[in-house]
Parts: structure tokens; C-alpha cells; sequence
């Protein structure tokens, strides 16, 4: 007999999920700043490619977090 619980994934899944949904939007956002910004240029205001930098960083610290099990 099936529970309510049982139809949810389990939570690494998730988070696997958002890793995956986190590296698609770095390559969105490195695609937008290749085609628009042109070469990354240093100022105060963030750009393209610091979008880009930071979706790919958070994706693979999702994924070292999931690997070394801290999540």
C-alpha cells in the first residue's frame, strides 16, 4: 500500500535538480554576454558575466555539497 510520501522525490534529487537548473542559467547568462556585453569589462555596476559566474558557482557548490554529504 502506497502513502502520500512515497510520490516525492527523495530531497537529493532536488538539489540535484537545482544544480542542473542553476548550470543551465550560467550558460544563459554566458551566452547573453558573449552575443550583448562583449569582453568581460571591470567597473562597479555587474554585468553578464558575473551572472554567469556566480549561476556556475553556486551549481558546483550544490554539487561538492551533495558529493562530500553536508546536504
Amino acid at each position: 500500500m502506497r502513502r502520500p510520501g512515497d510520490l516525492l522525490p527523495p530531497p537529493a534529487a532536488a538539489l540535484v535538480v537545482l544544480s542542473v537548473l542553476l548550470s543551465v542559467s550560467g550558460f544563459a547568462w554566458l551566452m547573453a554576454a558573449l552575443v550583448q556585453a562583449g569582453p568581460p569589462q571591470f567597473g562597479r555596476r555587474l554585468t553578464a558575466w558575473d551572472a554567469a559566474l556566480f549561476s556556475f558557482t553556486a551549481s558546483f557548490g550544490v554539487q561538492m555539497a551533495l558529493r562530500l554529504g553536508l546536504i
